[in-house]
């Protein structure tokens, strides 16, 4: 019998708030004291150009490729998104830098999350 995976999810969030933050956090410290916590992914970007410079559309492509094609090398990755092994490779570490992309042991990459949802402070 096969384990089902869990769905990672990663909430990115645009903009600071310190109580959002602080409640956040104490969340949760609250679940990791109960009997069956909930892992948590979160990324901060200062503002919505800073998310739209991490995730560009050419960088969304790349995830869903990664997400479809686990272990894709830069090669594999440039040949299937028609882009230059350069670009790749910048978008592949600026991916990495931001915690949404993985190396394997073998050199390929892939991202561990199945969602990424934005939060917006106003």
């Amino acid at each position: 019998m096969t384990e089902a995976r869990q769905s990672r999810r990663v909430d990115i969030h645009v903009g600071y708030d310190p109580t959002v933050t602080k409640n956040r956090v104490l969340d949760a410290l609250r679940r990791a004291g109960s009997n069956d916590p909930v892992p948590d992914t979160h990324l901060t970007f200062e503002s919505w150009h800073g998310l739209a410079r991490a995730l560009s559309d050419d960088r969304l492509a790349l995830l869903h490729h990664l997400h479809r094609h686990p272990g894709s090398t830069i090669d594999v990755l440039s040949h299937a998104l028609d882009r230059a092994p350069k670009e790749t490779q910048n978008d592949v570490e600026a991916l990495m830098a931001a915690g949404l992309v993985d190396r394997d042991e073998a050199g390929g990459f892939s991202t561990p999350f199945d969602e990424i949802r934005a939060l917006i402070t106003l």
